[in-house]
C-alpha cells in the first residue's frame, strides 16, 4: 500500500463522490489517470493536481498535509465537489493564476520602493513601500504608503493585493485596506528577471480620498532586498519634488506622466 500522503489523501476526498466516475465524468478527468493516482502508480503533474484541488475545493499545499492533519481539516471544511466550477469569476481566476510563472515570480520576492506622481500632471513623486512574497497561485502584495505632515492627507495608508507574472510581465491587483476606496491594477515588466532593479510599468485607478476620479500613471519598484530594515525604509517614504535628490534618475524619467503634442 503506498504510503504517499497524497494517495491517501485523493482518496478521501474521492470518497465524498457518488464514484470514481462520476467524479471523473463532473471534473472532465481522465478516468484511467486518476484512478493511477488513486492507486499510486502515477503521480499528477502541477496543472493537473490544480485541476484537482479546485474541483475537491482544496488548496495544494492542504492536500499534500499529512493524513491525519487532512482529515481534521476535511471534517471541519467538507469538500463541495465542483461547486464552484461552474462560477465565471473563479474560472477567470484559475485560469489567470494557472499561467504564472513560478520561477520567474520567485526571482522578484521581496521589498520594493513604489513611486508614482500623486496626479497626473502634479510636480511631487510619492514613494511607498512594498512587498512581494510569495502565494500558492502567485504573489501576494502588501504595501504601505506614508505623508508624514502632509494637510489633508491621512498619516498612512495601507494597500494588500496579488500579482502574477506571466509572459514577462508582472500583472498587479491591489485594494486599499482601510478606508476600502482605493482599487488598482497595472502591468509591470522587467528587461532581465536574473538581476531586477527596477520594475516600470502603468496602473490604473481610484482616488484614496474617495473622490470619483479614475487615475491613470506610470508607476516604478525600485528593488530594495529580500531583507531590509522596514523601520527605516519607511521613514524614507512620504511626497517628494520631482527634482528632489533623493530620488534614482531613472525613477523621475520613468514615473513622468506628461504627454507630447498630439500623443
Amino acid at each position: 500500500m503506498s504510503t504517499d500522503p497524497l494517495v491517501a489523501n485523493l482518496r478521501l476526498l474521492s470518497s465524498y463522490g457518488r464514484s470514481v466516475a462520476d467524479i471523473c465524468r463532473r471534473a472532465r478527468f481522465n478516468r484511467q489517470q486518476f484512478t493511477k493516482y488513486l492507486s499510486g502508480s502515477a503521480r499528477p503533474s502541477l496543472a493537473s493536481l490544480r485541476r484537482i484541488c479546485d474541483f475537491f475545493g482544496v488548496e495544494e499545499h492542504e492536500i499534500l498535509q499529512a493524513p491525519e492533519s487532512f482529515r481534521a481539516l476535511v471534517r471541519l471544511r467538507p469538500p463541495r465537489l465542483g461547486s464552484h466550477m461552474a462560477d465565471p469569476i473563479s474560472g477567470f481566476f484559475n485560469m489567470l493564476t494557472d499561467r504564472h510563472d513560478p520561477a520567474a515570480g520567485q526571482k522578484l520576492v521581496g521589498y520594493y520602493f513604489l513611486h508614482m506622481q500623486d496626479e497626473p500632471r502634479a510636480p511631487t513623486i510619492t514613494r511607498s513601500l512594498l512587498r512581494l512574497s510569495p502565494a500558492v497561485h502567485g504573489l501576494a502584495i502588501k504595501g504601505i504608503e506614508r505623508f508624514p505632515g502632509v494637510p489633508a492627507m491621512p498619516p498612512c495608508l495601507k494597500y494588500s493585493g496579488f500579482a502574477v507574472v506571466v509572459d514577462g510581465r508582472v500583472h498587479v491587483a491591489v485594494h486599499e485596506m482601510l478606508a476600502r476606496r482605493s482599487i488598482w491594477f497595472g502591468i509591470h515588466y522587467a528587461s532581465d528577471f536574473s538581476g531586477v532593479t527596477h520594475l516600470s510599468g502603468l496602473s490604473l485607478g481610484t482616488d484614496p480620498q474617495g473622490r470619483r476620479d479614475i487615475l491613470a500613471s506610470r508607476k516604478v519598484l525600485q528593488f530594495l532586498g529580500t531583507s531590509i530594515n522596514v523601520k527605516a525604509h519607511l521613514r524614507r517614504c512620504g511626497l517628494f519634488p520631482a527634482d528632489s535628490p533623493e530620488l534614482d534618475p531613472f525613477v523621475r524619467h520613468a514615473t513622468r506622466n506628461d504627454m507630447a503634442p498630439n500623443e
